[in-house]
């Protein structure tokens, strides 16, 4: 009796263990520059298990990026399309980021990377923004900021038109047309006849104001064949 009594307990054992788990595999870790590689202009869910990372190097602080921040990691850089109005407080510029892109989508506009929420429709489809901090931070993580921002300087980086989504720093231009405000695409020159094109959005907190005469430095976001400002001196 007791060694019958042994062997039942012994095959409910058995058949009480639960049928094994295959082992959730960790992140996969992609550049921003593989992610342009991957995705097309049209609209995208992204499935896999991949995550970016950057630093911010643009907020909605000025208003000329409306409810968003750019990630760059110095090769490319990403719009992620947050919705929120107060970027600047939860994820101010410099701070070092992490994207968890599985679940996320993504197109292509003005030649930059966009990530934001997937559509409910496949028609005519564009990244959603997030809206909510508590799902916003289901696929963000952050670490320490960087000191300063950071940021290309134009004259030391001779590709830097292709740098999309870079911080820029372009020294001695001046606006080509005469007292314009800096709402909408406007015409910069250098001494070399080079010509830059600087958008504003109507959001902007400067975009009603008078573009200065005099030579100028601006920093900004390097977007297909236009320059999205952040500042200048």
């Amino acid at each position: 009796m007791r060694k019958r009594l042994i062997l039942i307990m012994g095959l409910m054992l058995v058949a009480c263990q639960p049928p094994e788990v295959e082992k959730q595999s960790f992140s996969t870790r992609i550049s921003i520059a593989q992610l342009y590689d991957l995705t097309n202009d049209e609209y995208d869910v992204i499935d896999s298990d991949w995550y970016i990372k950057g630093a911010i190097v643009a907020d909605d602080r000025n208003g000329n990026f409306d409810r968003a921040l750019v990630i760059s990691d110095g090769e490319r850089g990403v719009e992620l399309v947050t919705g929120l109005y107060d970027n600047t407080r939860i994820y101010p510029e410099g701070i070092c980021i992490e994207v968890n892109l599985q679940g996320l989508a993504v197109d292509k506009r003005s030649g930059i990377v966009r990530i934001g929420l997937p559509t409910d429709t496949d028609k005519d489809s564009t990244p959603q923004p997030i809206y909510h901090t508590s799902l916003l931070m289901r696929h963000i993580s952050t670490s320490a900021p960087t000191e300063p921002v950071p940021t290309l300087n134009a004259e030391l980086v001779g590709d830097w038109r292709e740098r999309l989504g870079c911080r820029v720093m372009i020294c001695d231009v001046w606006c080509a047309e005469k007292m314009a405000l800096w709402l909408g695409v406007h015409p910069f020159c250098n001494t070399q006849g080079d010509t830059l094109w600087v958008r504003t959005i109507a959001e902007a907190h400067f975009a009603a104001d008078s573009i200065p005469s005099d030579t100028l430095t601006l920093k900004g976001i390097v977007y297909d064949k236009e320059f999205r400002m952040i500042d200048w001196e």
